[in-house]
């Protein structure tokens, strides 16, 4: 018997071992779908311990999270009237960026943005995504690693600016006929670490995948006949205001805890690829509510109503945590047709917005809190 005991011993300590796990496109989004999301507070996000080597059979746990906000995005269909009509699905990341994707069995696939710059806060622009990038694999394995390099373009007449990006751009623009703005993406994706997380009450197996992106903004102007010619270069020396906003930007790396029994990541957090210090952490909301330390950071609800409205739109705000906050109302080329600021009373929240004179069609209205994450972004259609 006991010559037994060593492999007995074995196999109860390997019992309790997480099984390698292999992510499946059970993962993948639907039309149907709604992503439940929180943002967590940061600090925290920032007292997490991500264990950033990776590894088998790993153990995080991540304790309770104290949310800072929830948000719900729908999946919708995509139409032949949309800008992408050849993708499957279109996702409304948020109030500036709406994702269009192309899905088969191996594949999740972004072929194409609506969106703004940094550089243009108030100007929309679509753009295709060269060649398309996938965002979810499957099937997906432990060592799995992929590179890609894509690049989308806007390209427009400095007419079509509005009046406060000309301000922003100076004389830069004089006598230019189009401008041409490239965005680069160079991106390392690896699977490098599977295991158990424990998010409060609830332990999931996942599999990490660790994402490092790096984002080149490149600047180009045309005066016809003559070609385009890259100004990023000078706009990094000549302008400090603008400096930021083109050229190399600051590489992130991003941490996914994927399940194959849901299509949210169990959990996503954002570093700095330079100091490793976690900038944002989102994780899946759980069924049930969780209880935190602090008193009123609830599931927060967004109703709208009547919608579609004539004269008159009421928002209704539930589980808003005591704060300043931002409404703000969108037209699908975002612009801002109306804003105002306002702070809970109570769990409730009653907003009306006056639309008798916006033309009819759909707009998009965002609550932000103070420091200007957004917290919800739905549709409203105008009669």
């Amino acid at each position: 018997m006991v010559k037994y005991l060593p492999t007995l011993a074995l196999f109860l300590w390997s019992f309790g071992l997480v099984a390698q796990v292999q992510l499946s496109n059970a993962y993948f989004p639907a039309v149907g779908d709604t992503l439940h999301i929180v943002d967590a507070d940061s600090a925290y996000a920032a007292s997490l311990d991500l264990q950033t080597a990776g590894g088998a059979n790993l153990e995080w746990n991540f304790g309770t999270p104290v949310p800072n906000f929830t948000t719900s995005i729908p999946v919708l269909a995509v139409t032949a009237s949309d800008l992408f009509p050849e993708a499957d699905l279109k996702i409304q990341t948020n109030v500036f960026t709406e994702s269009y994707y192309r899905v088969n069995a191996t594949s999740f696939d972004l072929v194409g943005i609506n969106s703004r710059l940094a550089i243009l806060p108030d100007f929309a622009f679509s753009t295709a995504v060269l060649p398309a990038r996938p965002t979810r694999r499957a099937p997906l394995n432990f060592g799995d690693n992929f590179s890609t390099v894509t690049e989308n373009s806007a390209v427009f007449s400095p007419d079509s600016l509005p009046a406060e990006a000309l301000v922003l751009v100076g004389d830069l623009l004089d006598n230019v006929d189009s401008v041409r703005i490239t965005t680069i993406s160079t991106r390392a994706d690896v699977a490098d670490a599977y295991g158990s997380l424990t998010l409060g009450s609830d332990v999931f197996d996942v599999l990490r995948e660790k994402r490092v992106e790096s984002i080149f903004i490149r600047l180009e102007v045309k005066t016809n006949p003559l070609p385009f010619i890259d100004i990023t270069n000078l706009v990094i020396a000549t302008s400090p205001t603008l400096a930021p906003f083109v050229g190399q930007q600051p590489s992130t790396t991003t941490y996914f805890f994927w399940s194959n029994e849901h299509k949210e990541p169990i959990a996503e957090v954002v570093t700095n690829t330079v100091s490793g210090a976690v900038e944002d952490m989102m994780y899946r909301r759980p069924d049930t509510r969780t209880s935190t330390s602090a008193p009123g950071l609830l599931r927060v609800t967004v109703n709208v109503f009547p919608n579609p409205a004539a004269d008159w739109a009421t928002i209704q705000v539930d589980g808003l945590p005591q704060g300043q906050y931002a409404l703000t109302l969108l037209n699908m080329l975002g612009r801002t047709v109306a804003e105002r600021s306002f702070s809970p009373v109570g769990n409730q929240t009653r907003l009306r917005l006056d639309v008798s004179h916006l033309p009819g069609g759909t707009y998009l209205y965002s609550i932000r809190n103070a420091r200007g994450r957004i917290i919800t972004t739905r549709r409203l259609r105008v009669n």
